[in-house]
């Protein structure tokens, strides 16, 4: 079991992810209805909540993804075995010394920026060998993620008063940087394999780089903290931009494949993060909303996308069979995503019971996700072929 969950890096990564996914939101409800206390001198409650998903959850998906996918990309080994599980150790020891009180917290930030380097080094090497400088992009995110942990360490440390909050949402929109730049690369590919006979998509680089280009104008406008105006009118520009290509790739049939459909309203989630950025404060709503707009509905539904499309293709299984299950799944994270940013919003006397529901149908849909994936993760493939 051990042997095969090392066996390829989207198996451990994927069974880590989902389960912490998981299990650090029960410990959030937790410490959020009063039944758990933190620990003494350790990070604080709603930090250390944020942290684990972005930094826990986002990124051992990422991880998963990447090491599996950049070895099809260019032909070349990403980190198996005894390599691969001491990746996945860096990664799960700052998980567990979150709750070691200040005495963990400096060994904590060692590993997980040790996690964020060796990342970037098991994914860019493979890259620069094989001279694909399509890639850079990818790199250039995984980079400025790392940077984003390395910030929120400073105010972990107490060395910045601002360090936990911009840490944590530049490393919110750095993954996001990276799931959008790998959904313009796949959701083509993954539509035209499931529904064979649509309408073929346009190749359009201008466009897909002048989005990658607003998205990093994005991010460095929050780490310079630029004035609010020059924020807006940046997320109402992306806002547009990929709206556009929303619309541009929609397909008759879509709706019916639940490995589609998922990707596809996660990517309307961005959508709606980035617009209410832009206008949320003409309607009463705060950048918190627009924050978990994006955590949950956009980065949570496509990670969990991701792993369910991923985990099936690469375990020599048929992508387009009807999944009703995994249907399920979907549909409690975009729930859940709803809940947590129109209840408060709408009935904001109830902001607890919403925040417990929104936890609940998290919880749920990511241990169904851990169960229905245990199998794939863990055992050979059924058609004997490695991975």
């Amino acid at each position: 079991m051990l042997r095969q969950s090392l066996a390829s890096g989207f198996r451990v990564f994927f069974l880590l992810a989902s389960a912490h996914a998981a299990g650090s939101v029960i410990v959030w409800a937790l410490l959020l209805a009063g039944v758990l206390s933190a620990p003494a001198g350790g990070l604080p409650p709603v930090w250390w909540h944020a942290h684990e998903m972005v930094f826990g959850f986002s990124r051992a998906v990422v991880a998963g993804f990447l090491l599996t996918a950049v070895r099809n990309w260019t032909g070349l080994p990403t980190p198996t075995g005894g390599a691969l599980g001491a990746l996945a150790s860096l990664w799960l020891v700052p998980r567990l010394l979150g709750w070691a009180g200040a005495a963990g917290i400096p060994l904590m930030a060692v590993l997980d920026l040790a996690f964020g380097v060796a990342l970037l080094a098991a994914v860019g090497v493979p890259v620069v060998k094989a001279r694909q400088g399509r890639q850079a992009i990818v790199l250039v995110w995984l980079g400025l993620f790392a940077a984003a942990d390395a910030l929120f360490y400073t105010g972990a440390m107490g060395w910045s008063v601002l360090g936990l909050q911009r840490g944590v949402e530049l490393g919110l929109y750095a993954v996001l940087g990276l799931l959008l730049t790998i959904a313009a690369r796949v959701m083509p590919f993954f539509v035209r394999s499931a529904l064979p006979g649509s309408r073929p998509f346009e190749v359009q680089p201008s466009f897909d780089r002048a989005l990658s280009a607003a998205l990093l104008a994005f991010w460095l406008a929050q780490a310079v903290a630029a004035p609010t105006t020059v924020v807006r009118v940046l997320a109402g520009v992306l806002a547009g931009g990929h709206g556009v290509r929303l619309v541009r790739w929609w397909r008759p049939g879509l709706g019916g494949r639940s490995l589609l459909w998922v990707l596809y309203g996660a990517y309307g989630w961005v959508v709606c993060g980035f617009a209410l950025q832009a206008v949320g404060p003409w309607i009463g709503l705060g950048p918190v909303h627009a924050l978990h707009a994006h955590a949950v509905g956009g980065v949570g539904a496509m990670a969990v996308g991701m792993m369910a499309r991923v985990s099936l293709g690469h375990t020599g299984r048929d992508v387009r069979a009807p999944r009703p299950g995994l249907a399920m799944v979907f549909a409690l994270v975009f729930v859940a995503a709803f809940l947590r940013v129109v209840g408060p919003w709408w009935a904001p006397a109830s902001t607890f019971a919403w925040y417990m529901a929104t936890a609940a149908l998290w919880v749920v849909g990511l241990m169904a996700l851990s169960v229905w994936g245990l199998p794939l993760w863990t055992r050979p493939r059924p058609d004997g072929q490695p991975g």
